[in-house]
């Protein structure tokens, strides 16, 4: 229903669903999915398999930081410097346009909201 909810109210906005506000609904969701697992917790080997299905996810996340860290990362060394020199830049020059554009330039609006 909620999910339902958030699209109708994106067919009276200008912009697409934003991954923004699908989080909002992650405290609801959440709730309900532990409400729905609660029963299978109560044995051991659920506990361990769900201990390792969230160790392995940590795990897999810090590694994927790691490696694109240097690469994929805002503060990557590029041409202009790290990334923090040109945040620093963007700021003291007042022109976003060198970080990127907005998205709704990129979909062609004359005005950006």
């Amino acid at each position: 229903v909620l999910i339902l909810l958030t699209y109708v109210s994106f067919l009276f906005s200008v912009k697409g669903p934003s991954a923004h506000a699908f989080y909002l609904l992650f405290p609801v969701v959440a709730i309900y999915a532990f409400y729905c697992w609660a029963r299978h917790f109560e044995k051991t080997s659920w506990r361990v398999f769900a201990a390792f299905v969230i160790i392995s996810s940590l795990v897999f996340h810090a590694a994927i930081s790691i490696d694109r860290f240097n690469s994929s990362s805002m503060f990557a060394q590029s041409a202009k410097g790290t990334g923090k020199d040109v945040v620093a830049n963007a700021i003291a020059s007042k022109d976003y346009h060198i970080l990127g554009k907005r998205r709704c330039e990129d979909a062609g609006y004359k005005v950006c909201f």
